[in-house]
């Protein structure tokens, strides 16, 4: 179809839609002085009903669709329709369908708002278990937190993120709570932006995790079983 063809389907689908079926004479009115080029391109698109006036099926369709859905809403108000628990009962669609459906909204409200901690939309913060429950490790490790924040911009997102950094902290302290807060200090002293085990005390040896050894001598590349291999030469067998 044309653009004109198409304006002039839509207009007819219009006035179908708002006036009902129609006279050969309305159709001949909406397209004008053009009715005898267009209609015959667009006729085969409407029907006749017995009284011989044009439809189209599909929009007949629809229109009964659309008013039975709007029946039905308004049964629904009412207390009327068929499966209504309100049927008998004073109060209509109050104890009807439409209290169902809003005992289900509230039931996913309260749902919702469980997850979310409340109304406001704020969800209840997930509390980390520090593997030392004292005043000192607290405060170390807000500490910690707030060096990795401030000098690599690095933030635990997750308690579950915070709670692996905290699991590798008590394995490499070997469960002690001045070694945790030493490896700790240690590793914001030297801008690394992990946890190593503390250098040896007694000969200043650099006690790194044995295994292989790798070029370079970030300790913040190292990975899990690395030595530096600045700290070979360094390093004295016992």
């Amino acid at each position: 179809m044309t653009f004109e063809e198409k304006g002039a389907y839509i207009d007819l689908l219009m006035m179908q839609f708002n006036r009902g079926h129609m006279t050969t004479d309305m159709v001949a009115h909406m397209l004008g002085h053009n009715f005898g080029q267009i209609w015959v391109k667009l006729k085969d698109k409407f029907q006749q009903d017995s009284e011989g006036l044009w439809f189209n099926a599909r929009l007949e369709e629809e229109k009964k669709r659309r008013q039975n859905y709007a029946k039905s809403r308004r049964n629904n108000l009412s207390g009327k329709n068929q499966w209504s628990k309100s049927k008998g009962k004073k109060g209509g669609h109050k104890d009807g369908h439409m209290t169902t459906h809003m005992e289900n909204e509230n039931e996913n409200e309260n749902i919702n708002e469980n997850k979310k901690g409340g109304k406001g939309g704020k969800r209840s913060p997930v509390e980390v278990q520090l593997p030392w429950d004292t005043e000192s490790f607290r405060k170390a490790w807000e500490e910690w937190k707030e060096y990795r924040r401030q000098e690599h911009g690095f933030k635990y997102k997750t308690a579950t993120s915070q709670s692996g950094a905290l699991s590798e902290l008590f394995s490499l302290s070997m469960g002690n709570e001045t070694n945790a807060i030493e490896i700790m200090r240690q590793s914001e002293a030297n801008g690394w932006k992990g946890f190593f085990k503390l250098k040896d005390k007694n000969d200043g040896k650099t006690a790194t995790r044995s295994g292989r050894v790798v070029r370079g001598t970030d300790y913040d590349d190292l990975k899990p079983g690395e030595i530096p291999i600045s700290d070979i030469g360094r390093r004295s067998d016992p």
